[in-house]
């Protein structure tokens, strides 16, 4: 029997459509499956996790910008050029906004929140954002960084004008270990997006209670919401965040028996 596990993204296309994330798992919230981060990829370092010890690192409590959680790298690099790496990724594909972007008038927006352990010398955090076209040939590099400061989160943000062709983008959290044992560079709470995140709280986004069930489930998930807010559209995306299947229209129910064993996102549009 098919079985399959359910993660639910919200996207409203009312008063929040702004404030639209194109990074998935942007605060490594989500429980991680089988030892990795959902939607990220370890490509330097397998020891990636979200973590939420604020004792380790001696923070205050309630310091962490978004949730309980942030990317760690721990303790496993790679030497390059001399010096100890750790860098996890995720690939977005943007050729939705292909008629901008090849005008030459297409910005993103980033905005991100890095931070270090005190020791004697402090471990890096860097942010490189990449730009690719369609045969996934590099078109231009942004860089945020290196940041070492121990004693807050450091803001990194940008405006970033994307290259005609560009169709994707990458965005690498690349830890640098320069002392001790484990990579102590962190980040937490990262955005990007068409417009300039806005500052909506948590509050605001919590009154639309959606629920989503059975979850887990084999097969039809019915979605039902308190505010009969109509649906205009349901995504749903693998654990590396490829789109599987789009649903359009107000719907009560989806049926994706077709789909493999797994975890899914559903992003709902209204």
């Amino acid at each position: 029997m098919k079985n399959f596990t359910l993660l639910l993204l919200f996207l409203f296309a009312t008063s929040i459509t702004n404030s639209q994330n194109l990074i998935l798992n942007p605060s490594a919230e989500e429980p991680m499956v089988n030892g990795e981060i959902p939607f990220w990829t370890e490509t330097i370092g397998n020891k990636w996790i979200s973590y939420d010890n604020i004792v380790d690192f001696n923070f205050e409590a309630n310091t962490v910008p978004h949730g309980t959680f942030w990317f760690y790298a721990q303790n496993e690099v790679q030497n390059i050029n001399g010096q100890n790496v750790s860098e996890l990724e995720q690939t977005i594909n943007i050729s939705s906004d292909a008629n901008d972007i090849d005008l030459g008038s297409k910005n993103y927006f980033f905005n991100g929140f890095v931070r270090t352990f005190e020791q004697g010398t402090n471990d890096q955090s860097n942010i490189f954002i990449q730009f690719f076209d369609a045969n996934n040939l590099l078109l231009n590099e942004f860089s945020f960084g290196p940041f070492s400061d121990a004693s807050v989160w450091s803001n990194v943000n940008g405006t970033l004008l994307a290259p005609v062709n560009s169709r994707i983008i990458k965005i690498k959290l690349h830890s640098i270990r320069r002392t001790g044992v484990y990579n102590d560079a962190i980040y937490d709470n990262l955005y990007l997006g068409s417009v300039p995140l806005l500052n909506i709280s948590e509050n605001t986004i919590a009154k639309f209670r959606i629920n989503m069930y059975p979850n887990p489930t084999t097969g039809i998930v019915t979605i039902s919401n308190e505010e009969n807010l109509s649906i205009d559209k349901i995504e749903i995306l693998d654990i590396l965040g490829k789109r599987v299947a789009t649903k359009t229209g107000n719907t009560s129910q989806v049926d994706i028996s077709h789909l493999s064993n797994g975890m899914y996102v559903f992003k709902i549009y209204s």
